[in-house]
């Protein structure tokens, strides 16, 4: 992650950036909010410690996706996943406003996951962690949703946003949710306001 940055400020100095990672590990839900060696280096990075600048760099992380969303007994598996529980970068967690579909293939009893206005089922969060961890995520974008039908979910495509596909040749866009759309869309917001 760290070399990532360097390779970018060497190659334009003076840019103003924002640092964008949807990345995270998560089988690490066990470290309840403690620093690991990859979210202290990005606590280091973020604060510039032991830089001749000392402007700081605006790291925005996925607090990372909570994926077994109808097990909701089992907190630990929606912690926030590592690096998102670094101190000094912004952890996205995700927020839905997604409440309508028009699916013909998903079935009448469907019923929607979260309200408008509710955590996205995707969104991972820092309930489980001791009082002395930081409380994650930072800030909220939208996530998408989803419905459950007969206890099994579903994913209709009007639930999330869509993104352009990195084949452009094979498909033009794809479904885009999670963490990752909303510290996409909350790097956006950031980077519009440097300007």
């Amino acid at each position: 992650t760290l070399r990532a940055v360097s390779l970018v400020e060497i190659t334009s100095p003076e840019a103003p950036r924002v640092f964008c990672m949807a990345i995270t590990s998560q089988h690490q839900t066990k470290v309840l909010g403690n620093p690991t060696s990859w979210s202290a280096a990005l606590d280091s990075s973020a604060s510039m410690y032991g830089e001749e600048s000392n402007d700081g760099r605006l790291f925005i992380v996925s607090a990372g996706n909570w994926t077994d969303h109808l097990c909701a007994s089992d907190g630990l598996a929606a912690t926030v996943q590592n690096p998102a529980q670094a101190w000094n970068v912004l952890s996205i967690g995700a927020v839905t406003h997604l409440t309508e579909y028009n699916d013909s293939s998903v079935p009448a009893n469907a019923k929607l996951f979260a309200k408008d206005g509710e955590l996205s089922p995707w969104s991972s969060n820092s309930s489980q962690w001791k009082e002395s961890a930081p409380i994650k995520p930072d800030f909220l974008c939208e996530g998408g949703n989803i419905v459950v039908v007969d206890g099994v979910e579903d994913k209709p495509d009007d639930l999330c946003l869509l993104s352009p596909y990195k084949e452009e040749f094979r498909l033009q866009y794809i479904p885009f949710e999670g963490t990752s759309l909303a510290s996409a869309l909350a790097t956006h917001m950031a980077a519009c306001i440097m300007r």
